[in-house]
Order: structure tokens, then sequence, then C-alpha cells
């Protein structure tokens, strides 16, 4: 009876701590689900070397999947500032001529860095973004201007609260080409800031 209740305290040791180890192991990769990743070196090269003048995106959704590429590498890797300059210079390149109006270029690198910083704080990770089918797009007519409008799903991952939500991008046609007027929160309507 001895020897049994030693094998059971030793097998209970055991388990307690190899329980122990998984949980501690198990918060570590928690913590660690939420941090800004590499970026993949051919969506990077693809996105920085991207020809707006002689392959600018044909339809107001491929104009909006650019932009959250643009914004995935930005808000979800860990890039540097020459990096952050070149997105921000290639993303103003989708906007139209009142959104640019609204956002000079001067300071528009230092509001995107000053959205990073934000993010990191709050330690939210733009993880994946879904662009809705061409089906739902809605597409009409105001002031004499063609228009669309979708609304993008984005997913975030941070401590508190991960999840999905929604922005509302606006797009008007200029010159023949798509470009984003706005895009905001679908929840908190949209403005013409970047």
């Amino acid at each position: 009876m001895k020897k049994r209740n030693s094998f059971i305290k030793t097998i209970t040791l055991v388990v307690f701590f190899v329980s122990i180890i998984l949980i501690y192991v198990s918060h570590l990769s928690d913590k660690n689900a939420y941090k800004k990743t590499k970026p993949d070196k051919e969506e990077l090269e693809y996105l920085l070397n991207y020809d707006m003048l002689n392959d600018y995106p044909k339809s107001a959704r491929d104009v909006v999947k650019l932009h959250c590429r643009y914004s995935k590498l930005i808000y979800g890797c860990n890039v540097d500032e020459d990096v952050i300059s070149i997105v921000c210079s290639k993303m103003r390149q989708l906007y139209s001529q009142e959104l640019l109006a609204y956002n000079p270029a001067a300071n528009a690198v230092q509001r995107m860095k000053r959205d990073i910083d934000n993010m990191e704080k709050e330690e939210a990770v733009y993880r994946s973004f879904a662009v809705p089918e061409a089906s739902q797009i809605l597409y009409y007519k105001q002031y004499d201007k063609d228009m669309a409008s979708m609304e993008v799903t984005v997913t975030m991952g941070a401590m508190e609260n991960a999840g999905y939500y929604y922005q509302q991008y606006v797009l008007v046609k200029e010159g023949g080409y798509w470009k984003i007027l706005a895009w905001g929160d679908s929840k908190m309507g949209i403005n013409h800031k970047d």
C-alpha cells in the first residue's frame, strides 16, 4: 500500500508540474499572438514597387483591396520608417483630390506614425480584411459624379478586444479612375481624414 501511495504522489506531482508548464507556455503564446509580425518579403516588395501609373486598379473593389493591403502592411507588421514613407505615398495615390485637399502631404507620414503608435499602445494589430464581392458594392450618382460605397470587414487582434470591425469606404470616379473619397468606422460614420 505504501508503494502505491508513493506512486500516486509521484504521478500527481508530475501531472501538476506538466500542467503548470503548459499553462505558462499557453500564456506566452497568447501574449505573442498580438505582436506585430515581420512582413512577407514578396508582399512587401510587391506593394513597395506597385506601379500606380501603368497598373492602377481597374475597379472600386480593387482600389479598396489595395488600400487594405497597404494598411495591413503598415498596421500589422514591423516596418521601418522608409517603408512607412513609401507606403504613405502609395496610399495617397489612391485618394481623391478632395481627400488630398483635406490631408496635406506635409504631415501625412507623421499622422501615420502617430496612428501606428496609438495602435501599439492599445496592443491592436491589423490581422486581415475581407472586401465585399463586386455584387455587394453600391454604385450611384451624386452631384453628377460616379460614386461607389462598400463595407470592408477588418480583423484586429488586441489583448482586450480581439475581433472584427467594419470600415465603410466611399469612392468617386476621377479622370476615369476610382479614387477613395473617404473611409471610416461604419458605426461612427466617415470623414475626410486619413
